[in-house]
């Protein structure tokens, strides 16, 4: 293929058209973050998305990454696609509260249902990268912790074939369970 065939955005305005593409293509994904509304905070990503989808679809909060990052969590668990702004990465730690604890309960959850024990914990995506997350997840879940790259192959057993459908499988999650089978 040629580079001339191809289309070129900057970064933003791809964000922006494939935020457009996945809520045109699914009622239940929605933009929840802050400054939404804003280029200032977020650029050109969300443009154009509140007017087009609505304030209920399109939600701008006041600064609190730990409330935004849990009602993301209750959404997804409730099956909504939500997608989660947080333009300041300094404050990602509180984001993780609401991550840290879901996957905590998820864990237990797991170990009950299907009898295995879930030994490690698979960090992956952006967030992934901060300086001293692995140490940080690791005293608060009390697991190992392992950094994934996007070449990393990940096995699952048979039971999460489901969720291995539904998330697709690159894994594009913040915190993937890892089970020793």
């Amino acid at each position: 293929m040629s580079l001339k065939n191809k289309r070129k955005l900057k970064y933003s305005l791809a964000i922006n058209e494939a935020i457009h593409q996945m809520m045109e293509s699914d009622e239940s994904v929605f933009l929840i973050g802050q400054g939404v509304k804003s280029p200032w905070y977020v650029g050109n990503t969300a443009r154009g998305l509140l007017e087009k989808f609505g304030a209920e679809r399109v939600i701008d909060t006041p600064v609190s990454e730990n409330a935004i990052t849990g009602a993301a969590i209750g959404a997804a668990i409730a099956g909504m696609r939500p997608i989660v702004v947080h333009p300041r990465v300094d404050f990602m730690m509180y984001a993780l509260d609401p991550i840290i604890n879901e996957a905590a309960k998820a864990k237990e959850e797991y170990e009950k249902k299907f009898s295995r024990r879930i030994e490690r914990v698979i960090l992956a995506g952006g967030g992934a990268n901060l300086i001293g997350i692995n140490e940080y997840v690791e005293k608060q879940i009390n697991l190992p912790i392992i950094t994934a790259n996007a070449f990393l192959k990940v096995f699952y057993p048979k039971e999460l074939e489901l969720l291995v459908k539904e998330l697709g499988p690159e894994f594009s999650v913040a915190i993937g369970l890892g089970i020793k089978k």
